[in-house]
């Protein structure tokens, strides 16, 4: 199930707006290989903004955000430190690993560079979880990190080494060697045309930049998806998780309960208790759960000094809890109100004798006296019959 649900981060740069970023990110870069020594300055530029943008997308997939990243000028100024160590440490594993190649087999260099990017979340993970580079540099710090997801981080490292083999693989097997990149003659201005074979060239450059760069996107969405997947283990509060939803839910239906009580507690101090019943039952009656409502406005009303709100509420909420066979609740409710107002009594003789029923069986015979000491004996209606009657 981990492996699915970081695997499906691959498509999060699939959007409109990201596929647009990927597409200027793309020609930017091979413009700067066609505009000579200008070019270096171009390139390490739009690299840095590319880096900058993944890191965006990376904090905005860590925050359970669904909709597309617009690329901005503020998504541009919040990253550039840790782009900059990010981009430095990724120079230096390709420049390292290409000088290996005339001592090492080229799969050596495609095994050894898929080896480095399994271990770019580690740094990356690091720094949104310290917000430093160095820090992040730490093997402890990092290793710790993995040991706290081992399931989640293994199946991010499966993910990525799949969508990065092929590219590899395709890019050592091919006649085109980059070093010839490195020719003084190619830091002269349109001179890397001719070096990569003409506009073919040129367009298979494009092709290359785009997939490059869709690659490394994807590369940033599954880190931050696998992060937020692992949000419990880290302790990530992200601000789009279901549980922060339901938080806010819960905070908003508060207020709106808060807001309720004041107003029932202006009426009763203002001594409009027959006021403050009225806008009980029609809260209750509009309510799409009356329980529920029921539950929440007897528990704060008990809170108050003046019970009679709380009393009034007891006796509409018990016959609601005796149908709905919370027979515990129910006792328990009836045992708070005789405590705290002796005279008590539910609505009906029906009522009382169920809860003294209720409240024998367990064993309660103070509460089961009390209930059925308010029981009235019914009226004798029938009339006495009179000596004086006059015979018929």
């Amino acid at each position: 199930m981990r492996l699915l649900a970081i695997a499906r981060y691959v498509l999060i740069p699939l959007n409109a707006s990201s596929l647009l970023s990927i597409l200027g990110f793309s020609v930017a870069l091979s413009l700067a290989e066609q505009v000579g020594v200008v070019g270096i300055e171009l390139f390490l530029i739009t690299s840095l903004l590319f880096i900058c943008y993944g890191f965006a997308l990376l904090d905005h997939t860590i925050e359970g955000r669904c909709q597309p990243l617009v690329l901005s000028t503020d998504v541009m100024g919040t990253f550039a430190t840790r782009s900059i160590g990010s981009l430095l440490l990724v120079i230096l594993c390709y420049y390292v690993t290409e000088r290996l190649r005339p001592w090492v087999h080229p799969a050596v260099i495609v095994a050894l560079r898929l080896l480095l990017i399994a271990l770019f979340p580690v740094v990356v993970g690091g720094m949104i979880m310290t917000g430093q580079f160095m820090t992040a540099l730490n093997p402890i710090a990092a290793f710790g990190t993995i040991k706290r997801i081992p399931a989640a981080y293994a199946a991010l490292v499966l993910v990525l080494c799949a969508i990065w083999a092929g590219p590899l693989w395709l890019l050592h097997t091919s006649t085109f060697s980059f070093g010839s990149l490195w020719r003084i003659e190619s830091f002269l201005p349109m001179q890397i045309f001719g070096l990569i074979g003409g506009i073919r060239g040129t367009l298979i450059g494009l092709l290359a930049h785009i997939v490059g760069t869709y690659l490394w996107l994807a590369t940033f969405a599954c880190i931050g998806g696998t992060l937020y997947e692992s949000r419990w283990e880290l302790d990530i509060k992200a601000a789009q998780a279901p549980e922060r939803k339901i938080e806010r839910a819960n905070a908003e239906l508060a207020r709106e309960r808060d807001h309720t009580m004041d107003r029932l507690h202006a009426q009763l101090r203002g001594g409009y208790f027959a006021k403050a019943r009225e806008s009980v039952r029609k809260l209750i009656a509009d309510a799409p759960q009356p329980l529920d409502e029921c539950r929440w406005l007897y528990a704060r009303a008990a809170k108050l000094n003046d019970q009679r709100l709380a009393d009034y509420l007891a006796q509409m909420l018990l016959p609601l809890l005796l149908d709905r066979r919370a027979t515990g609740e129910a006792l328990q409710i009836t045992r708070q109100r005789l405590q705290v107002s002796p005279d008590f009594r539910p609505t009906t003789g029906a009522q009382s004798l169920r809860l003294a029923e209720l409240a024998r069986a367990a064993g309660d015979a103070a509460t089961a006296g009390k209930l059925l000491a308010q029981i009235q004996p019914p009226a004798n209606t029938a009339a006495p019959p009179s000596a004086s009657r006059p015979p018929e």
